[in-house]
């Protein structure tokens, strides 16, 4: 029951807008250790399928109030920056990542991850022509 919750929770930070943070109440400190290190599982979890969610999902502890929270925090992921090359101009670069909402790859190991059956995924990529699915 407490790992459902949890996978809930964490669902709920991926939606956050970057900078934002969602508190999650706990009981004691033992309640907080313990949350913290099912939402660490989870963090690795999803890692496999998206290595950057480490470092977008921040897993943090808060005491507010004599209250005690796990807080989940969305980091901000640049991925623009530039290159100065050798004659002193500036390159400007932009990297591609799993974030892209569209990007097919996340569309397929989402599916994946919610254990949809490989024949229904295969249809889906029906919909795609072979340039997108490459």
């Amino acid at each position: 029951m407490k790992q459902t919750l949890i996978c809930k929770w964490f669902d709920r930070a991926l939606e956050l807008k970057e900078g934002e943070r969602l508190y999650i109440p706990c009981l004691n400190k033992s309640d907080q250790a313990s949350k913290r290190v099912l939402i660490y599982k989870q963090r690795v979890a999803y890692s496999s399928i998206d290595p950057d969610i480490e470092l977008r999902i921040g897993i943090l502890k808060e005491k507010i109030d004599e209250k005690l929270y796990v807080v989940l925090e969305k980091r901000n992921l640049l991925n623009e920056g530039f290159v100065i090359e050798v004659n002193g101009s500036r390159k400007n670069v932009i990297l591609n990542t799993l974030q892209s909402e569209n990007s097919l790859l996340r569309k397929v190991l989402l599916m994946y991850m919610d254990k949809i059956e490989l024949t229904e995924i295969i249809e889906t990529l029906t919909d795609y022509t072979p340039a997108e699915i490459k």
